[in-house]
């Protein structure tokens, strides 16, 4: 995102010279994709989409994502092999949210691999949810993807986020938090928790951010 991108640039973690060049490449893959005939457009157009996916956007798009992270650890986030994590996501609408989450997404994958079983909520289903009837022996990891604003229309899926968080706190099942998506929802989110609990935001929720922060959390197959 923009925002990420010019964190990155601000904190000296991507150079401006290298934002210039691939936006360079970029507008000179556009230029070579308007030519007029059919048969030119399509060679073009496939010119365009192997420039803006080469090694080295995708390795820029990686490190942007990476400095971009905002990372809480205060101590490495052990798990007992006897008390499998639950994975608790929560999206804006279940039904809109294929395009960052699936059942190969790093965010379901990773701790899918780990043994732990996943639960989605969304705004509908949320308020429903009865987590304090949750196993209170099984930690939980709670991954938020909302790009809501809760100055603009958002306030109601925000509250209830703090209240899924406080009942989790509550029966001890928090072990670990991650936020992709709106850093409005991370301020509020910040102040509710305990400061023992590991957070990671990222302002992409895409595979690469989603793998990005499995790793800064110390999540992965060889981890268990």
């Amino acid at each position: 995102t923009i925002a990420a991108i010019c964190a990155a640039v601000e904190a000296g973690q991507i150079s401006r010279h290298r934002i210039r060049a691939s936006l360079a490449r970029i507008r000179q893959a556009k230029a070579r994709a308007c030519i007029s005939t059919q048969t030119t457009q399509t060679n073009e157009l496939d010119r365009l989409y192997n420039n803006l996916g080469n090694v080295a956007s995708l390795q820029v798009d990686r490190e942007i994502t990476i400095n971009s992270l905002r990372i809480h650890q205060p101590s490495p986030l052990v798990i007992d092999r006897d008390r499998p994590c639950i994975n608790l996501l929560i999206v804006d609408d279940q039904l809109t949210c294929t395009e960052f989450l699936s059942p190969r997404a790093a965010a379901v994958a990773i701790p899918t691999k780990l043994g732990y079983p996943c639960i989605i909520a969304d705004r509908h289903s949320l308020p429903h949810m009865q987590l304090d009837r949750l196993d209170r022996s099984s930690p939980v990891i709670l991954q938020i993807f909302s790009r809501g604003n809760p100055f603009r229309g958002s306030a109601a899926m925000h509250e209830q986020i703090g209240k899924a968080i406080a009942a989790l706190i509550e029966q001890d099942s928090l072990v670990a938090i991650a936020v992709y998506g709106s850093p409005y929802n991370l301020e509020g989110i910040i102040p509710l928790l305990p400061p023992n609990v590991p957070w990671v935001f990222s302002y992409s929720q895409l595979p690469v951010a989603q793998l990005a922060v499995m790793q800064s959390l110390g999540l992965s197959p060889s981890a268990n």
